[in-house]
């Protein structure tokens, strides 16, 4: 939740008691002022409200397809093929972006997963989930991997984790430069290097 939506919700409920004030609008209008203050002075404070980074916009007009590098661009058609559901493929790319650089054996693991989900059976009248959605909430971990797909020892989980989000918050970086950011990619590259 942001600010604007609490004072929204909050308007929403008190709207019966405002609007028998029509048409004087003072009171709607010190109403707004104080939950807008609530928000800043009592919520914040104390913690509530979003406290998650917020992902790169899908809505700015990136070609996330060519944002990848070449070693994801690759994975990244072999998913695609694999999943058969073509729709929304730039939103696919995102979140692949977002996934960052992965083994060659992770890589695989999604896209035989891929090919499983595609394969499985749909009950009448329900949808296949959309790649973005799928990959966002990482389906490919539903399905166990085959033998064949492990094709080594398996990466460090914090590692691939770290890539991850390394590579999101310099896409970040990118749109909206802020050095708290900076110094926070900085602290988990160093991170990285003592894996």
């Amino acid at each position: 939740m942001n600010k604007r939506l609490f004072v929204q919700y909050c308007l929403i409920r008190a709207a019966p008691e405002l609007i028998r004030n029509l048409p004087n609008i003072e009171p709607a209008v010190a109403f707004i002022r104080g939950a807008a203050r609530l928000w800043d002075e009592g919520a914040t404070p104390e913690g509530y409200g979003n406290e998650k980074p917020s992902e790169p916009r899908d809505d700015i007009k990136v070609n996330w397809y060519k944002e990848l590098s070449e070693y994801q661009r690759t994975w990244f058609d072999r998913f695609w093929e694999a999943f058969g559901y073509k729709e929304a493929r730039g939103k696919a790319a995102m979140r692949w972006h977002q996934l960052g650089e992965l083994s060659v054996g992770e890589y695989r693991r999604i896209v035989e997963a891929a090919k499983q989900e595609k394969a499985k059976p749909r009950a009448e009248g329900r949808e296949r989930k959309m790649a973005q959605g799928w990959l966002t909430e990482r389906r490919w971990e539903d399905y166990a991997p085959p033998a064949s797909v492990s094709g080594g020892p398996p990466a460090d989980p914090r590692k691939a984790k770290l890539l991850s989000d390394i590579a999101a918050l310099k896409q970040l970086q990118n749109y909206r430069p802020d050095p708290k950011r900076a110094e926070q990619i900085a602290a988990l590259e160093a991170e990285l290097k003592g894996l």
